[in-house]
């Protein structure tokens, strides 16, 4: 039996919130990142002033029904391929069908496009996904 600790959902939230927030998660709303609190599910929240998040909010990530490790098999091989990814090489890697594979390049678009050099491992690719400034 496999546990919940060590999914590859579980494992990608970890990743991702580790880059995100190497101190700790901060609230996007105000700031706040002395009175956070973990809650179920990857949800963080603040005990200022009561806003529900995940390492998603503010990133273009957000409001995406893709699971984070798809995000994650993505940006791998996007670091891989470099910017001439197919979207049946992402739909492959990723395990998703080929039209959320395109509307997963669509969304990394905008950040993809600002990134020279470009980047050589996938940690400086989440780094650069992971910017605030995306969608709220």
């Amino acid at each position: 039996m496999v546990s919940a600790q060590s999914t590859p959902l579980v494992v990608a939230r970890d990743r991702l919130e580790a880059r995100r927030w190497p101190d700790g998660p901060r609230c996007p709303r105000c700031r706040a990142g002395d009175r956070v609190v973990k809650r179920a599910n990857g949800y963080h929240r603040c005990l200022d002033c009561r806003h529900d998040f995940t390492v998603r909010a503010g990133t273009v990530l957000a409001r995406s029904r893709v699971p984070l490790d798809a995000w994650l098999y993505c940006m791998a091989v996007l670091v891989e391929v470099g910017r001439g990814a197919t979207a049946a090489q992402i739909a492959k890697a990723a395990e998703v069908t080929p039209k959320t594979a395109l509307f997963m390049r669509r969304r990394l678009r905008p950040v993809l496009i600002t990134l020279e050099p470009w980047p050589r491992n996938l940690d400086e690719m989440i780094d650069a996904v992971l910017r605030p400034g995306g969608r709220t």
